[in-house]
């Protein structure tokens, strides 16, 4: 499990969200039609959403459902996020949660349509996977080598990004300022209903490097909680350079009728500057001096009003490396 419960109302948390993604993968495989539910975790209300909580509530953290901001019905007074008896009872959306049976107090969080966040008039078309879009270098990294007089050691200079902002294993990769290299590695399981993973290996060509090397303490362990009390993460790199945000929620799965990411963290609508589209493979890390690392960027939920995103969602590179054993065995960081 991602999570690490503390104690037993922790436990609690952690088992309503875990039914909770359950029914969602399983309306999920079996909808014949666009499904208004659009991922599940845990989350904080925000200070919209504290006044009258529930004795059951855990430090303000409650199961978090993401849905269509079509499908809401009429809005509730509360804006953003809002508790599961605000929801208009007569909307699509509570009439696909209906049989799920969710607590009065279950957070809602209306979203926009979910992308990968893909530079603007790229190449990429969601589906397809082509993963040709414009995107971001993100964690430095280096790669083993398989011949030679030292097979197996780390000496090939590389970075981590996302599938989605890469072509087909072995192609070849241009970065600004004319350095070149390959898709050593590449894996779009997102492209699943029952969710998965973003991310992709590329090596360098020589005698390209990758520079300022990174110091990091590795992945972020299997965190204690939810709740996260005051977890602030910095995106490196893309079009928006350093980023600074808060992690509002934690999500198990979530994504559209094309891509369902697993285990990303969520940042809230307020960071500075906000993330823009190209910004996908950013590095999000920790702002210690010897950073932790979250994992990178993939894609956030388009406003419908005015431009750019108004959530972000970083998939968590320790769960996915616990997954891609072959990936994690090509690389040090």
């Amino acid at each position: 499990m991602w999570w690490e419960a503390r104690d037993a109302a922790e436990g609690e948390l952690i088992a309503e969200v875990a039914r909770l993604h359950s029914r969602y993968q399983e309306d999920l495989h079996n909808a014949t039609s666009p499904w208004p539910v659009r991922g599940v975790g845990a989350g904080s209300p925000g200070e919209a959403a504290t006044n009258d909580l529930p004795t059951s509530t855990v430090w303000g953290w409650r199961p978090l459902i993401l849905v269509d901001d079509r499908a809401i019905g009429s809005s509730p007074a509360t804006p953003g996020r809002f508790a599961f008896r605000e929801l208009d009872r007569e909307s699509a959306a509570s009439q696909a949660l209906q049989d799920w049976q969710p607590a009065d107090d279950v957070l809602i969080e209306p979203v926009g349509p979910i992308i990968p966040a893909v530079g603007a008039g790229d190449s990429y078309h969601p589906g397809s996977g082509s993963g040709s879009g414009s995107a971001t270098v993100g964690l430095p990294v280096m790669s083993q080598s398989w011949t030679g007089s030292n097979p197996g050691s780390y000496v090939i200079p590389g970075f981590l990004t996302v599938a989605h902002g890469v072509g087909p294993t072995k192609s070849a990769v241009t970065l600004p300022g004319g350095a070149t290299g390959e898709v050593a590695f590449k894996d779009e399981s997102a492209l699943n209903a029952k969710g998965g993973d973003d991310i992709a290996l590329v090596t360098l060509d020589p005698p390209h490097q990758m520079s300022p090397w990174l110091a990091n303490q590795g992945t972020h362990a299997a965190p204690g909680g939810p709740p996260y009390a005051q977890l602030a993460a910095d995106l490196y790199g893309g079009i928006s350079k350093h980023v600074l945000g808060q992690v509002t929620a934690v999500l198990l799965q979530h994504g559209d009728n094309t891509w369902q990411w697993l285990d990303c963290w969520e940042l809230g609508g307020v960071t500075q500057p906000l993330m823009q589209r190209g910004d996908s493979g950013a590095l999000a890390i920790d702002p210690s001096a010897n950073p932790c690392i979250f994992g990178h960027f993939v894609g956030g939920a388009v406003a419908l009003r005015g431009t750019g995103f108004t959530s972000y969602w970083v998939q968590d590179l320790g769960r996915v490396l616990g997954r891609q054993s072959t990936l994690a065995g090509m690389i040090d960081f």
